[in-house]
């Protein structure tokens, strides 16, 4: 974004100011406090481009950093980007998911009029009037890149796919297991809505197939040719947090199925998408507003994915948690989880026949120690 250039440059005109920023991991690697003496950061997600000192992390799901955001939270100024339409409208271009919150709360706007931005059909449209400034200036957009799963997160998308029945209303997270999903989605079509905070290039091949009989998303984020296509995707509805995430949006799908990626569960049925042996490397996004709401609907799912080890041969299904984890999802949370070596289904089930479930899917070299694990904490709780 220009502004963020512009305060690298003049660094003083963020001195001591506080910065609120909803970057998405890998996507947004700039540091907006443009290293200015005295300002700080408070961030959705861990931002890679600035130092683990300046951050202070929001421990707030979109729901409710969206609620807050709508009554202006002491926040007196936003800087958005815009796309000039056809007509010569201005719209939010590719993304609805945030800004809505501000300008319903009367946050006064500075808006960067980006030509290289189009403008999704669906996206909100704001009136220039709307702006206490504008002004026109061309930067290149982030890119994201789902990335080719390998065989396991393969399997891993194979086996949430037989999860998902034609009708369903399916919410994926980002990444390659979503990718690996809409995979093998692709390769067994049915017809399906897609609703979630991201339209993703991988998600792309579906819609174009005909088999996405509607879809809602918050952002489009992916390739430049994603973002080509963008004025051309009808069927897609850009809409804010409120309608993407919150839970009376949320209800209206009877059969709502969440399926995100997390990085460890217990025996339990406590998840984390945030930590790795107790260190913060991630924050909750959407996962608790999708998976709850996915648990609430009467025919739906909420699916955790997951690979059964770590790169370095760890069991990610554990006894319990170390010290310092952020619990994204609690033991009533539990639902479905899925490794590449099975489905786990949790709900309704006793601390013994759950832990027995786990167990079951995780990585053979690691069932004995689990389960020895289980019954130690049986005996001595």
């Amino acid at each position: 974004m220009a502004v963020i250039d512009a305060v690298r440059e003049s660094p003083d005109l963020f001195a001591g100011r506080v910065l609120y920023s909803g970057a998405i991991p890998r996507v947004n690697l700039t540091d907006p406090t443009g290293g200015a003496a005295g300002a700080r950061l408070r961030v959705l997600f861990p931002h890679a481009g600035t130092a683990a000192e300046a951050q202070s992390l929001l421990p707030l799901p979109y729901s409710r950093y969206y609620e807050w955001l709508s009554t202006r939270g002491g926040i007196g100024l936003a800087f958005c980007q815009v796309a000039r339409c056809r007509d010569g409208a201005l719209s939010l271009g590719l993304s609805a998911d945030f800004t809505p919150a501000l300008i319903e709360a009367g946050v006064p706007l500075i808006g960067q009029i980006n030509p290289a931005l189009p403008a999704a059909p669906s996206a909100p449209r704001v009136p220039a009037e709307r702006f206490a400034a504008l002004f026109e200036a061309e930067t290149p957009l982030p890119v994201y890149d789902d990335g080719v799963p390998d065989a396991v997160t393969a399997a891993i998308g194979a086996r949430v796919a037989t999860l998902i029945r034609p009708g369903d209303t399916v919410q994926l997270g980002l990444g390659k297991v979503q990718a690996a999903i809409l995979d093998a989605l692709a390769a067994d079509p049915r017809q399906l809505a897609l609703h979630g905070g991201m339209f993703s290039g991988a998600a792309l091949a579906l819609y174009d197939a005909g088999h996405v009989s509607a879809a809602t998303a918050g952002v489009i984020l992916g390739s430049q040719g994603l973002y080509d296509r963008a004025p051309d995707l009808d069927r897609l509805a850009l809409r804010p947090v409120r309608e993407t995430h919150g839970a009376a949006a949320l209800a209206v799908h009877a059969a709502l199925v969440s399926a995100n990626a997390i990085l460890s569960i217990d025996l339990a049925g406590q998840a984390t998408g945030e930590s790795i042996a107790g260190r913060t490397v991630s924050a909750p996004g959407g996962l608790p507003d999708f998976h709850r709401a996915a648990l609430r609907a009467p025919e739906g799912r909420a699916i955790l994915a997951l690979r059964s080890q770590t790169p370095k041969g760890e069991s990610t299904i554990v006894p319990r948690h170390p010290a310092g984890t952020r619990i994204s999802l609690g033991a009533l949370d539990a639902d479905i989880v899925v490794t590449e070596h099975g489905i786990a289904e949790l709900r309704h089930r006793d601390a013994l026949d759950r832990a027995q479930a786990l167990i079951d899917i995780a990585a053979p070299d690691h069932k004995e120690a689990l389960a020895e694990a289980w019954t130690a904490t049986q005996v001595t709780s």
